[in-house]
Order: structure tokens, then C-alpha cells, then sequence
């Protein structure tokens, strides 16, 4: 859609007309009055707004059809003057019918080489061109990539064309780029320039450019790379040894190479003492991020600076803390005091915590030391131990023993731990095993009397007592009988109703648990078989019988 105003000239604070809703690419402007002058603009229009007006150039003079008269059998010409850009396409017309074989090379005159009376009547002219979608001419070694140094001025050109000229836009991941800071951007006509002054690093990347007019828009991306020294390495700077003689340092690469290969490190010491004397070279040549720096005399404090080279320049430099020329490990503190776990008839886990100080150096291993509460210290290992515990074997049960732990670095062994506490070499203790012969000895309507006999197994601690439960016949829940344990194998069930069916299990208990295994009991037994008289006399009769197929348990 587009908008026509039409303002008269010479007259601007008078109103413009504003023609909206224009969907053609013309339109005929009535009710002008004749003699005066207007400026016209048309605007295009989308869903995101109306975009930049564009103007014709001159001031429109509206005038009555000039008149000409002239003989019959001569040459008649119509002169017209017609400009645009790209050249307008010329139509004389007569009386709405186009004149196509009288126009002249230039289109724009008509001639009638020997005029009548049929030529007589009203001759128009329109002249018209078309809009024509935008165009991008860039030097193809910017699409490709410009690669500039660090400080210089970044210029991109652009040549653009098209019907009407277009707009153009500068955009830097996903901003908008207008003249600002060390950003400057100039369009003229079909050019446009954007200029970065004293670029840096950070002012690599992909720059887009936009142009746009009505009958379209176009886009191209132009990448620039800056090239510059690279950034310090990373630090700290890690002093892996040092000696009265030499240390070895390390460190890690720059974040940032510059845009170009690392070529070398260039590591030099100063001696602290000596601020005024200049930086001594020391290393150069490699890509290493690890270096020796010799000829150190014992005793002085030095300083490290490792600098990064590219084909640039060389970049930042990364200092070390002051480091005094001498052996700098100790051996470690002694480590915590250990404990003993898991302990078995022949065997103990014995574990302990690290030293609080390592002395400067790693601690390599440990040195695990036994010995019997009246004994000589014993080493336990042979080669040193890497974990913090250490599993011990060969003990003789019932003894008692204790363990210390010695730490180990490069500077040599540290100071003994304290020791631990004593412990004796013996079974572990496990829960019970069940208790064995339950029985029913008697029972009544309301109460019923079970023994039992304690189990073989005590797990390695003394049984501290018995647990009783029930169960009602046809339930799934068991009903603890004793609030405490039960110190003997007999104990009177209180508290049964009279016809009810129970079940009953005992577990036996030590000071680590109950036992796991659970034994039911118990149930009446089922009924006799056979049951005969099997003799009589005047005083006395012989009952007989079969035991029950099923004794209920007990």
C-alpha cells in the first residue's frame, strides 16, 4: 500500500492532502487548480509502518492543454521534454488510441508529417517508469574476509542501486550500527560507507548490511577478522620445583592466540632485590608451556614473567609471586590418628586422614606400623600405601594391637601419627541364631506356657533375651507379646480368648539385633485315629490309638 501528499509550493504551512490506501503504482491527483505549483511524495507501507517518503525533485505546474494550429499538408511538431531515472517509458496517445509510427527516435516528440483534418483533437503524453528492487555491489574480498591489524580503521563500501534509491542499515549481531564512538556511517546517493576507527580484537566478526527500497530489499554479510599480540597466558604461573640452582615453572596457553598462530613463550627472571636491573631472557624459541629458568643463586628471591609472541608482536606478560631459590618440600605433617574397622579373627581395615600440611610436595604414599600392646613397632607394608586405609591381615586372635601411620613425600617421612586405640583380634559379632525345641508344655482357655531351648549360634555376643509374637489364626498381623526381653527359655502367654487358634514365634536378641530367622509355633494338634478298646475287665477298660497325622508344631 502507499501514501500520496500533495502540498502546494511555495505555500507549505498549508495543509497537505494526504491520499491513503494507494494499491497501484500511479495515481491521478484531482480538484488542482490551475497556475499554481505542488510538491508530491509517496510513501510505502507495510505491516511494520510506513518506510522513507520519496519526492519528485521539482515543483508541478498544473496548466490548461497548450493549443497549437497549423495548415493542412504540413509538418507538425509536438516537442516534449521528458527526464527520470532509469529513463521513463513515453505514450502519445489520441483520444485513449496510442500513437506508435509518428513518434520520433527520442520518444518524446511527435511529429505528423503532413497534416489533415482527421489529425485535428486532443494529443497526451504520459511518461512512466517502474520501481525497480534493490542491488548490492561489494569488493568480493570483503565477503570473503578482510583481516586487519589491531588499531588500523576498518572502511567497508557498498554500491547500491536501485528504483528508488534505497535505504541502507549496518547491523552488528543483531544491533543496529549508526555513527557513534568509533563507529561512523555515511550514505550518499547509491553509496554507503561504514568506518571503524582504532579497531580492536573484539571488533571481529560478521558485519550485515541492508538496503531497501518499496520493491524490495537485499542483504550481504561482510567479514572482518582483527589480527593483534595475543593476551597474557593464563595463570597463576605453577612452580612444579625449585632448587638453590633453577626452578621449573609452567603455565597455560592465552585465551585469546590474537587471530594468529603462537610462535613462542618468552620467559624471563629478575631478582627481586634488584628492581632496576633489566629482565634476563631465559627461554624463547618454544611453544612449551613449561620451562626450566637456571642458573638461580641460592638464597635470592626471583620473579618469573612468561610473555606470549605472535606474528603480531608479543603480548602481555604473566608474572610468578616471588620464589626464594632453595629446596622448598619438607617432609608432611604426621597424618590423623587412625581407626580400626571391619574387625575379624585375623584381619583389620585401619584408616586415617591426610596430613594437614603435605610439606610443599604431594604426599606419595604411607607407611602402616602394627604392633601388640607389649611389642616392638612393626611396618606392615612393603611398598607405600596410596589410599587412606590399608587392610591388615595375619593377627592372631584374642590379641590386642594398635596402629600409627607415617605420610611420605619426595623430602622424605614424616612424624608418626598418634596411636589408635587398642583393639582385639576376634570373630565378628553377628545377630543370633533361632532359639531350637519350642514346645507348648501346657495351656489353658486364657493363657499357654512355651519353652524353648537358647540357640546354638549367640553370633559372638550373649543372648540378652527373647522377643515373643503372636497371631490370631486367619490374620497377617503379629502382635508382640513381652514389652521386655524374655531372659529365660519359658515364659506364660496371658491374655487368650478362649476357642481362638494362635501362632506364635520367638526370636532370640544380642546386642547387635535380633536373630533373622523366624520360626511359627505353634498350633492344637489334629485329631487321633483309630481310637479302640483294646481290652476291659470288671474294673477297668484299655483305650488305644493312633497318634494325630499333624501335632500342630510341638
Amino acid at each position: 500500500m502507499y501514501i500520496v501528499h500533495i502540498e502546494t509550493f511555495r505555500f507549505k504551512t498549508s495543509t497537505p492532502q494526504v491520499m491513503s490506501g494507494v494499491q497501484d503504482f500511479e495515481y491521478t491527483v484531482t480538484d488542482v487548480i490551475e497556475g499554481k505549483e505542488y510538491l508530491f511524495s509517496v510513501i510505502a507501507c507495510n505491516k511494520c509502518g510506513p518506510g522513507e517518503p520519496a519526492y519528485i525533485d521539482e515543483p508541478v505546474n498544473v496548466s490548461s492543454p497548450a493549443s497549437l494550429t497549423a495548415r493542412a499538408g504540413t509538418k507538425i511538431d509536438l516537442p516534449a521534454d521528458v527526464l527520470g531515472k532509469p529513463e521513463p517509458r513515453v505514450k502519445w496517445t489520441k483520444a485513449d488510441h496510442h500513437i506508435n509510427k509518428l513518434v520520433s527516435d527520442d520518444s518524446c516528440t511527435l511529429l505528423i508529417q503532413q497534416g489533415k483534418r482527421s489529425d485535428t483533437g486532443l494529443y497526451t503524453l504520459t511518461a512512466s517508469n517502474s520501481l525497480v528492487a534493490p542491488t548490492i555491489e561489494v569488493d568480493v574480498k570483503l565477503i570473503e574476509g578482510l583481516v586487519v591489524k589491531a588499531g588500523s580503521t576498518i572502511i567497508l563500501p557498498a554500491v547500491m542501486q536501485g528504483i528508488p534509491t534505497p535505504t541502507a542499515k549496518w547491523q552488528s549481531e543483531g544491533n543496529e550500527l549508526k555513527t557513534e564512538g568509533k563507529f561512523k556511517v555515511v550514505t550518499e546517493g547509491n553509496s554507503t560507507v561504514l568506518t571503524i576507527s582504532e579497531c580492536v580484537r573484539t571488533d571481529s566478526g560478521e558485519y550485515g548490511l541492508t538496503v531497501a527500497n518499496p520493491a524490495g530489499s537485499k542483504s550481504v554479510a561482510l567479514h572482518v577478522t582483527v589480527l593483534d599480540v595475543p593476551s597474557a597466558p593464563v595463570g597463576p604461573v605453577n612452580i612444579l620445583e625449585v632448587t638453590p640452582d633453577h626452578m621449573i615453572i609452567q603455565w597455560r596457553a592465552p585465551k585469546d592466540d590474537g587471530g594468529t598462530p603462537m610462535m613462542n613463550y618468552i620467559v624471563e627472571k629478575k631478582d627481586v632485590k634488584k628492581p632496576w636491573e633489566p629482565w634476563s631472557v631465559v627461554s624463547s624459541g618454544s611453544t612449551s608451556t613449561k620451562a626450566k629458568v637456571p642458573r638461580l643463586e641460592k638464597g635470592r628471591e626471583y620473579i618469573v614473567r612468561v610473555r606470549a609472541e605472535n606474528k603480531i608482536g608479543i603480548g602481555a606478560g604473566l608474572e610468578s609471586p616471588p620464589t626464594i631459590a632453595k629446596h622448598m618440600f619438607d617432609p608432611p605433617g604426621p597424618p590423623g590418628q587412625p581407626t580400626c574397622s571391619d574387625i575379624t579373627e585375623n584381619a583389620v581395615t585401619v584408616s586415617w586422614t591426610e596430613p594437614e600440611t603435605d610439606g610443599g610436595s604431594p604426599v606419595s604414599g604411607y607407611i602402616v606400623e602394627r604392633r601388640e600392646m607389649t611389642g616392638k613397632w612393626i611396618r606392615v607394608n612393603k611398598t607405600p600405601v596410596l589410599d587412606v586405609r590399608y587392610r591388615v591381615c595375619g593377627l592372631f586372635e584374642g590379641n590386642s594391637y594398635e596402629f600409627r601411620i607415617f605420610a611420605e613425600n619426595v623430602a622424605g617421612v614424616s612424624e608418626p601419627s598418634y596411636p589408635s586405640d587398642p583393639m582385639k583380634a576376634k570373630r565378628p559379632i553377628t545377630p543370633p541364631g533361632p532359639p531350637s525345641n519350642i514346645k507348648l508344655k501346657d495351656w489353658s482357655k486364657s493363657y499357654a506356657d512355651l519353652v524353648w531351648t537358647k540357640p546354638s549360634r549367640d553370633g559372638g555376643s550373649p543372648i540378652q533375651g527373647y522377643v515373643i509374637e503372636c497371631q490370631k489364626a486367619g490374620s497377617a498381623q503379629w502382635d508382640k507379646i513381652n514389652k521386655d526381653l524374655i531372659k529365660f527359655c519359658a515364659f506364660r502367654v496371658p491374655g487368650l480368648s478362649e476357642g481362638t487358634e494362635y501362632r506364635f514365634r520367638i526370636r532370640a536378641s544380642n546386642k547387635v539385633g535380633d536373630a533373622k530367622f523366624i520360626f511359627k509355633f505353634a498350633e492344637p494338634p489334629g485329631p487321633v485315629s483309630n481310637l479302640k478298646v483294646a481290652d476291659s475287665s470288671k474294673t477297668s477298660i484299655t483305650l488305644a490309638w493312633t497318634k494325630p497325622t499333624y501335632d500342630g508344631g510341638a
